[in-house]
């Protein structure tokens, strides 16, 4: 994930903190500030990032979501702070990315973690009979892995194949200011690689799409998800049927979906980001890949229409 949408996800999450909206993305742990207990910390970032399904982690420091506050965290404490947490992992910590994010005057620090690398295992102190443990987050609290989740970590990452965002575009347009006559378009244009030899089938109907705006309660979901050849020539090893998308090796494909209602659309006419969530079933597997695009506003014009775009940074 690239640092303009790390940053464009952070403020996202500070906007509904500020709004008093629940934060409902489990992907994301806020703190007030620098956790001082580090292994509970590793432990709970462990948790975090094996329950997260591949899909990377979120925390944020400097904020107080029960007060509505964002009280900024020292940046320069991240130097002392995240040795002493990865020393506690046994073998190998999960990759982590950090980013300054400055908020009305404050600094909150953004750290995201890549969990593609699961299961991560922590050190367990004290020198007893069980050296290691595999965490596991269970709603807010943090226990150890039972075996079908153990399971559900090891198969998933070596069934479903790897989808990178190239492009994601979001367009409204209008007729005259604030009416709305519909979404024009969404579109992800992706590149698919599976991770075996075996074909790989994602059902049209097993696909999820979802919108997200700051300060919206929860996100509004896509009536449809479909799959399209690209403009100048169809990736060989991929076919679009009427019904699914059938994927033999790699390849450039266009995922697009339907539009939520005219009310919804109306709500997000003047926020200047917006989050797009995509979950993708393939046949025969636990779990589903995430796609994830944060998009910024980016103005344009033609003759007879204003558009309102959002694109990926």
């Amino acid at each position: 994930m690239k640092p303009s949408e790390i940053e464009s996800w952070a403020h996202l999450i500070i906007d509904r903190v500020q709004a008093g909206q629940p934060i409902e993305d489990v992907r994301v742990e806020l703190k007030s500030q620098w956790p001082d207990d580090a292994y509970k910390t590793a432990r709970q970032i462990a948790g975090h990032a094996n329950a997260a399904h591949g899909e990377p982690i979120l925390w944020l420091i400097g904020i107080d979501e029960r007060n509505r506050q964002i009280a900024g965290a020292d940046y320069r404490e991240l130097a002392n702070w995240w040795p002493k947490i990865q020393s506690l992992f046994s073998e190998l910590p999960p990759d982590m990315i950090h980013l300054n994010v400055p908020y009305d005057g404050k600094t909150v620090v953004a750290l995201l973690f890549e969990t593609e690398r699961r299961p991560f295992v922590v050190k367990v102190p004290g020198g007893g009979p069980i050296e290691v443990e595999v965490p596991w987050r269970d709603g807010n609290g943090t226990r150890s892995a039972k075996r079908r989740e153990l399971i559900t970590i090891l198969t998933a990452a070596s069934k479903n194949p790897t989808v990178e965002v190239l492009k994601a575009q979001l367009c409204l347009s209008v007729k005259a200011p604030g009416h709305y006559e519909g979404l024009h378009q969404l579109r992800f244009d992706v590149y698919v690689v599976p991770r075996g030899s075996e074909r790989v089938v994602i059902p049209y109907h097993k696909c999820e799409a979802a919108l997200r705006y700051p300060y919206s309660e929860t996100p509004f979901k896509f009536r449809s998800v479909c799959f399209t050849p690209i403009e100048h020539g169809p990736s060989p090893m991929i076919t679009c049927a009427r019904t699914e998308v059938i994927i033999d090796g790699p390849g450039m494909v266009i995922i697009t979906a339907c539009p939520p209602d005219i009310e919804t659309i109306g709500r997000i006419v003047n926020s200047p980001t917006v989050q797009v969530e995509l979950n993708l079933w393939p046949v025969l597997s636990e779990v589903p890949v995430p796609v994830i695009a944060n998009l910024t506003e980016q103005a344009a014009q033609s003759q007879s229409r204003v558009f309102r775009q959002y694109v990926m940074s």
